[in-house]
Parts: C-alpha cells; sequence; structure tokens
C-alpha cells in the first residue's frame, strides 16, 4: 500500500472524528463519505476528502454555520497526519502543505466572521491550536488506532487507485477511541468557542 494513502487516511480520519463527536454533542450533520484518490501531480501522492450530510432546505446556505465545529473540524485532519507522521503540526497546517486547503477553508471561515490576520486575533486560535496538539502527543491516544489495518476500511471505486471509506465499519471500529477521546475534545472545543465569540464581529 502507497505510504501517502495511509497518511492521507489518517488525515480524513482526523475529520472524522472530530465531526463524529459534534453530532453527538453539538447536532451537526454526521460525515456522509470519505473518498481518497491519487493526486493529478503525482500517482503516488493522495488526496482526500471528507463530505458531509446536507440537512433537508439548507442546499442553499451560503454563509458557515456552526462556527467552532468548522474551524476545529479543519484542524483535525492535520492534528492527527501530524500524529501519525510524528511531525510538527504547523508543518501540515501551512501553505504548499498537505494542509493547504484546510487552512484556506480556516482562513476564510474566520474572515466571515470579521476574525482577520493582524492586531493579535488570530494568535490565541493558533497558539490554543499548537498547545491542544502537544496534549494530544503527550496523550498518546493516537497511538491506540495507530497499527488498524488500513486497507480493510477501503472500498476500492471504479478508477485505478480511488477509495472510500467504509464508514459503518470505521464507526464501529473507533467507537470504544471517540468516547475515550471526548473529553480532551470538548475541552478544545470549549476553548476555541470562548475565542471566536471573544473576537467575531457584532451582527
Amino acid at each position: 500500500m502507497e505510504p501517502d494513502l495511509i497518511r492521507c487516511f489518517f488525515h480524513e480520519v482526523g475529520h472524522f472524528v472530530a465531526r463524529e463527536v459534534s453530532v453527538k454533542h453539538f447536532g451537526v450533520s454526521p460525515v456522509k463519505e470519505i473518498s481518497l484518490k491519487p493526486s493529478e501531480k503525482a500517482a503516488w501522492l493522495y488526496l482526500g476528502s471528507t463530505g458531509f450530510v446536507i440537512p433537508e432546505g439548507m442546499e442553499d446556505v451560503q454563509h458557515v454555520i456552526n462556527v467552532p465545529e468548522k474551524i476545529v473540524g479543519l484542524a483535525y485532519g492535520c492534528f492527527f497526519e501530524s500524529l501519525y507522521k510524528k511531525i510538527p503540526f504547523e508543518n501540515c497546517f501551512s501553505p504548499n502543505s498537505s494542509g493547504t486547503i484546510d487552512l484556506d477553508h480556516w482562513n476564510a471561515t474566520l474572515n466571515e466572521q470579521g476574525i482577520y490576520g493582524g492586531a493579535g486575533k488570530r494568535d490565541e486560535l493558533i497558539d490554543t491550536e499548537k498547545a491542544y496538539f502537544n496534549q494530544l502527543k503527550e496523550s498518546q491516544f493516537f497511538e491506540k488506532i495507530r497499527a488498524i489495518d488500513v486497507a480493510s476500511f477501503l472500498i476500492a471505486q471504479g478508477n485505478q487507485g480511488e477509495f472510500v471509506v467504509d464508514l459503518e465499519k470505521l464507526r464501529s471500529e473507533l467507537s470504544a477511541f471517540l468516547y475515550e477521546h471526548e473529553t480532551f475534545f470538548l475541552s478544545y472545543m470549549k476553548k476555541v468557542r470562548e475565542l471566536i465569540d471573544k473576537y467575531k464581529s457584532p451582527v
């Protein structure tokens, strides 16, 4: 199995974990599909996508709803990828890296809330992310899933090298991990929510 496919899988699992806990505690819509496919730049590089169920009547809504959940969920892909690769979080969640698209959405979401760069408005969020990543690393939580059989979760698609993840199997096999992870996640979510409320522009 291509090493980058495994890297990509764990990145998307990070998004999945964040969403699953948010579904349970904050009522956001669940994950609909996780897809993995080779990059057009190189066949050994993979791109992942985690899609969500769009609630009825929300198809045309353009602005971001559940902003703290969105911000946290975007960072979680790089949290898990960085833990898997044993690299600093900022090596993933930065321009020209595997987390570039997530970072772009993170920036756009904050811009929509009037939380622009400069004046230290984003510094606290960035510092909170880095501190949380270090907490996750020290907790060794990720080690509980590092050795899972990635191939057993992948369902091959029509095009060569393309896969979707078996969500039912993923939910089942990560159920204990998700339960144990909730305390860490909810504590981090609380801090992010407080910072967004502190800095967002008044409606």
